[in-house]
């Protein structure tokens, strides 16, 4: 399974800034007094370039969980491959972010996964859905990789927070993780 990186800063889905939009036409042609669609114009075209601009162009680097390692694939193109028996600590943290046009649902999962290898620490953030990220675990659980699945800094287990003590130990027992 391949993900991509997430920036916060990364606006590239983000449409380009048109100077033309910002012109209060509809102003002008009511007669408003007070409103220059040449001074409007000129405003905006003076306007630094968007965010959106600046970093349409940069790489995301991406992740690509395989059956026997996990590999990273830099913005240059370079990749580094991380056999899961080598690895400490893999750790996956997620988040959920909601969609504010309909709360109940949630639109997109931040997951932050960090590991050690070769006592050096990586980290990359990946932007996924619920359903990637739940396959994600599936996919590690059943190879019996060893990591730890985290909500925001408290354990779950496919994405469940509310596990109850005796299936915890039945959870350890079957998958061979520690809690």
């Amino acid at each position: 399974m391949t993900l991509n990186e997430y920036r916060p800063t990364d606006f590239s889905l983000a449409p380009v800034r048109n100077p033309l939009d910002e012109v209060r036409w509809w102003r002008y042609l009511g007669g408003r007094a007070y409103v220059n669609p040449l001074h409007d114009l000129l405003y905006a075209m003076s306007r630094n370039p968007s965010s959106a601009e600046k970093h349409r162009d940069l790489g995301r680097r991406q992740m690509i969980f395989g059956e026997l390692s996990l590999s990273v694939i830099e913005i240059t193109g370079e990749g580094s491959s991380y056999r899961y028996e080598n690895l400490g600590q893999l750790k996956c943290d997620y988040t959920c972010f909601y969609d504010p046009s309909n709360p109940m649902v949630g639109s997109a999962y931040f997951l932050r996964v960090s590991f050690v290898s070769w006592n050096q620490g990586h980290t990359i953030d990946l932007a996924v859905h619920r359903g990637q990220c739940k396959r994600l675990f599936q996919d590690l659980y059943a190879q019996r990789v060893r990591f730890q699945e985290y909500y925001m800094g408290s354990r779950s287990f496919l994405l469940d927070t509310e596990i109850p003590y005796k299936r915890i130990q039945e959870l350890k027992a079957e998958y061979g993780i520690d809690w």
